[in-house]
């Protein structure tokens, strides 16, 4: 510990003005003198890291190992141990979690740059994936989901019409009802957003809940017909927040419903077209004060 903390051994040894506790950070003393206690009554192997100032005023960070031991002929207890220089570890560790924040920033500022991309060619829809992604998000969390998997629900939320990037704009905002080559074209977007997005790796199926937010339970959905437990049940989170939004808002085509008829709709379809229990969930979070 002395060469450590930059001490000559003869320096620290039967020096009464320089003890060990000395050489600890002062605001770490404390947390080091309770867990070193509560080791020896625990009479078991410890582990504690904490910083200590060197004799030049360096702070540096240590971690110290040891045993408690007792002496069976004396019946005192010591400890045996060895204390280790983590500084540079420490060091490396804190660039690692600066490194990796600034990877999640620029992911998430990426997702939200396609989102946008999709809202700009699609002005009529403005925030349609922004507001799905935040329903569905809130739906997975009230269904007990982990946390994770609720942030990717989210994300394939607001890149769930991406595949919309590949239909004529004329077509995304026209005013009247759609012909049946117009309505074709459009149904393809879950499966070019899906063309796009399995290229890239995410490090969850984003591409799969994107191809199937279309799909519904009884088998009358797009692109592929998928039933029941085939469609993932984040496909189908996003399915209702996908059907919730788009009716209680307003479209080229006619005015915004609002929620009343949107609750109407999936509690209708409740069980044939969308998952019962997503369908609770949603319309538990709408009658409680969700709103986007």
């Amino acid at each position: 510990m002395a060469d450590l903390a930059g001490y000559r051994p003869e320096e620290m040894i039967g020096n009464k003005k320089l003890s060990y506790a000395d050489l600890i950070f002062s605001e770490d003393r404390e947390n080091v003198s309770e867990s070193i206690q509560e080791s020896f009554t625990r009479d078991d192997h410890y582990e504690i890291e904490y910083r200590i100032v060197t004799k030049f005023g360096v702070v540096k960070h240590v971690l110290e190992r040891g045993k408690v031991i007792k002496d069976a002929a004396e019946g005192e207890l010591f400890v045996e141990g060895f204390i280790s220089d983590v500084t540079d570890l420490k060091a490396a560790k804190s660039e690692v979690e600066k490194s990796k924040e600034r990877l999640e920033n620029t992911f998430r500022s990426t997702i939200n740059a396609l989102s946008r991309i999709v809202e700009i060619r699609d002005p009529y829809t403005s925030g349609h994936q922004r507001r799905v992604g935040l329903l569905a998000e809130a739906v997975s969390q009230r269904m007990g989901l982990e946390s994770r998997l609720c942030e990717n629900i989210k994300i394939s939320g607001l890149l769930h019409d991406i595949g919309k990037l590949w239909i004529p704009s004329e077509i995304l905002s026209k005013p009247g009802r759609l012909n049946k080559i117009e309505m074709e074209m459009i149904r393809e977007h879950s499966r070019l957003g899906y063309e796009v997005l399995k290229e890239i790796e995410f490090g969850f199926p984003i591409a799969e809940y994107v191809i199937q937010h279309h799909e519904r339970m009884d088998g009358s959905g797009y692109p592929n017909g998928l039933r029941g437990e085939e469609i993932s049940l984040p496909a189908r989170i996003i399915a209702v927040s996908d059907v919730v939004e788009a009716i209680s808002s307003h479209r080229p085509y006619r005015p915004a419903l609002g929620l009343n008829v949107a609750i109407e709709e999936i509690t209708s379809g409740a069980g044939t077209l969308y998952d019962a229990s997503v369908t609770r969930t949603c319309v538990d979070i709408l009658n409680n004060g969700f709103t986007f």
